[in-house]
């Protein structure tokens, strides 16, 4: 009797272990799973010099191309480049070639020189009579037009140019007068109104910008 006792008891002792060693073996078990393919943008950046005013630096040379700032563009035209130093304003095709054109940016005091210091640039797409430039046509005749491209100068002025106006000199001529603060303007954003309404450029005076002036 004492054995068969002792039989059972090893018996019931082998299958507690049995199942506790199941309950372990079947524990969670993390693992690492593989994820689909990533298509990721590559962090490498190939830097092409288009123009520059030192010899050997871009695939292109422009003496004028001095300390540039502001760039703008005409639907389907070249890129105008407000060149600060340089005291012009100088044009570029897509691959940095120059073109022919090189427009002369006056102070105020000296409307033939070269003296300007072009900041901003802007196409001017505001109404026919905003930003007029005066002086002669092609014919010897004085004409007040609307200027295509408008500049900001350090001085505070803020000068334009139309072809149809001095097209001998390429000069661009004062639209607005300096300003009483003597600001310095730098971006020179450009505002229009409602059809039919003035348009509007402002200065920022040490870099930041200036609400526009409602006209309408």
């Amino acid at each position: 009797m004492r054995g068969l006792m002792r039989s059972l008891g090893k018996m019931v002792s082998t299958s507690s272990s049995r199942r506790s060693r199941s309950r372990r073996g079947s524990a969670y078990c993390p693992s690492l799973e593989c994820l689909e393919g990533r298509c990721l943008l590559s962090g490498n950046v190939l830097q092409t010099n288009l123009v520059s005013d030192l010899p050997g630096v871009a695939a292109n040379l422009d003496s004028h191309l001095v300390n540039p700032w502001g760039i703008a563009t005409a639907p389907g035209g070249p890129f105008w480049v407000s060149d600060n130093n340089a005291g012009v304003s100088t044009l570029y095709d897509t691959s940095g070639m120059p073109q022919k054109l090189v427009v002369s940016i006056p102070i105020p005091g000296d409307p033939t020189g070269t003296s300007g210091t072009p900041t901003g640039t802007v196409f001017n797409i505001g109404p026919a009579n905003s930003f007029e430039v005066t002086g002669f046509n092609g014919a010897g005749n004085s004409v007040s037009v609307k200027s295509v491209f408008l500049f900001a100068t350090e001085d505070g002025t803020i000068v334009g140019w139309n072809p149809g106006v001095n097209p001998v000199t390429n000069r661009a001529l004062t639209a607005s007068s300096p300003s009483t603060n003597r600001a310095i303007t730098s971006p020179s954003p450009i505002r229009t109104s409602k059809p039919g309404r003035s348009s509007k450029a402002w200065p920022s005076p040490t870099g930041r910008l200036r609400r526009p002036i409602r006209t309408d």
